[in-house]
């Protein structure tokens, strides 16, 4: 292959895009933005994202220089095999996703990519490869010895070795030799969630590296529209890997038990801050909904887990104000599970969200991707708790804190609260019959409401 630097001065390096096609896009826009048209691609178009398909034909349609990854091949292997684990991993997951997700000519145009490439640049020559020059799956990073890079060098036999895999964004220069890692288009692993690429100028043979703003929380939503694990969601937004948001989880668990349920509450709500313009408010629905759940503890049976989640979703349910009142519950629900500040698991994430997206409006619906990707015993759980804070919402319908103490009493066939008031609750009374269907088609009993 030769590249003239007369047709292209510049060319755009990319990899490991991992069928996040929110990223590419923006990469490849930011690219043409600074006159570069020729794109080189390390290879690894496949895994965790939504877009294996889309990412396939973009590159392949717009005549992006590329080799296949070991990913990719992993894929294609994958899909051969007849034998399916019935329990599937993450990472088998991702792997069933992809080839599923794969038409017969994008399967063909990857089985027709090399495992390297070597252009000519003039009187310069690059190799591209995924891995290293020996291996498709060695992981090169900042840190490879000298030693080891010189040993490369020699393998490599070209002025400049291209690479990918490692996820991190680096350039070396041993013996006399460039190594250039563009970082991952799609997926990377440096904690910053940005798109990484790089831009080469062909006659000096410097390097540009360079990482791309993209809409990462529309990538990891259509993640979550496909039915994906919510940790592939999380590795976009965080920027590691997969093992790494795992290990994240492990941690916040553990920090969790060290905190405690009400310091944890706390730390919440300092974070809710940022985008409560009324936390009375939410303090109010919040010490409600916790009343109301302590006095229904014999119908409910749960217990100081769920009892936080509600505690949660209570001081959350209206941070979605920040993004415009139209839809605000989705907005509370999209900032629950983008917001890296909240020291919440995948799992709470999913429950505290749906709990704070379902205290208006639509009653859980399995077409709901948040709700669908539940237990079904998690899935009851959020249509209690919900039902909770919606009648703890229309106890304060007037953001004035009018129900000064409840009382409560259960028989077989109906709960009646009493609602000890301070001040005109003509709001509450309009707001609690909107909002106590779903309490009584998931308990079934009848919800009469008393003001005193």
């Amino acid at each position: 292959m030769i590249i003239s630097a007369k047709d292209h001065p510049e060319i755009a390096i990319i990899s490991d895009v991992h069928a996040n096609l929110h990223a590419l896009n923006a990469v490849m826009e930011d690219a043409k933005s600074r006159g570069v048209e020729c794109f080189l691609n390390a290879g690894d178009f496949l895994g965790y994202g939504a877009f294996p398909e889309e990412v396939v034909l973009k590159l392949s349609s717009e005549n992006v220089l590329s080799i296949i990854g070991n990913y990719d091949l992993k894929v294609l292997k994958k899909r051969k095999e007849k034998k399916r684990a019935h329990i599937k991993n993450e990472k088998q997951i991702a792997f069933d996703y992809a080839g599923k997700n794969l038409s017969g000519s994008s399967v063909s145009y990857l089985r027709s990519l090399d495992r390297e490439m070597r252009i000519c640049t003039g009187d310069k020559s690059i190799l591209m490869v995924h891995g290293s020059p020996e291996s498709i799956d060695e992981h090169i990073t900042p840190d490879t010895t000298d030693e080891r890079m010189s040993e490369l060098a020699l393998i490599a036999d070209a002025d400049v070795v291209i690479m990918g895999h490692s996820h991190l964004q680096f350039k070396r220069t041993i013996n006399g030799v460039t190594f250039i890692n563009p970082g991952s288009v799609g997926r990377p692993d440096d904690g910053d969630n940005r798109a990484n690429y790089a831009i080469m100028d062909i006659s000096s043979l410097s390097i540009n590296l360079i990482k791309v703003d993209y809409d990462v929380e529309s990538a990891a939503d259509s993640i979550r529209d496909r039915g994906l694990p919510e940790n592939f969601a999380q590795m976009f937004l965080r920027g590691v890997s997969l093992d790494a948001v795992i290990e994240d989880e492990d941690r916040i668990k553990e920090r969790g038990k060290k905190l405690g349920y009400k310091k944890r509450s706390g730390k919440i709500r300092e974070i809710a801050l940022k985008y409560n313009s009324d936390p009375e408010h939410s303090d109010t629905v919040r010490k409600l909904s916790l009343e109301l759940f302590d006095k229904m503890g014999d119908m409910h049976l749960l217990g100081q887990e769920e009892r936080y989640w509600l505690g949660c979703a209570a001081i959350l349910h209206d941070i979605g104000w920040s993004q415009g009142p139209k839809g605000h519950h989705k907005s509370s629900l999209r900032l629950i599970l983008n917001d890296q500040e909240f020291p919440f698991t995948s799992d709470e994430r999913y429950l505290i969200g749906s709990i704070a997206r379902y205290h208006r409006k639509a009653h859980p619906k399995n077409s709901h991707f948040h709700f669908a990707a539940m237990s079904q015993d998690n899935k009851q759980k959020v249509r209690i708790l919900a039902s909770i804070l919606r009648i703890a919402d229309g106890m304060d319908a007037s953001h004035s804190s009018v129900v000064t103490n409840i009382d409560l009493k259960i028989d077989s066939n109906s709960v009646m609260l009493k609602c000890f008031v301070s001040n005109d609750t003509s709001l509450e009374q309009k707001s609690i019959p909107r909002k106590k269907d779903l309490f009584e088609s998931t308990v079934g009993k009848k919800l009469i409401v008393k003001w005193i």
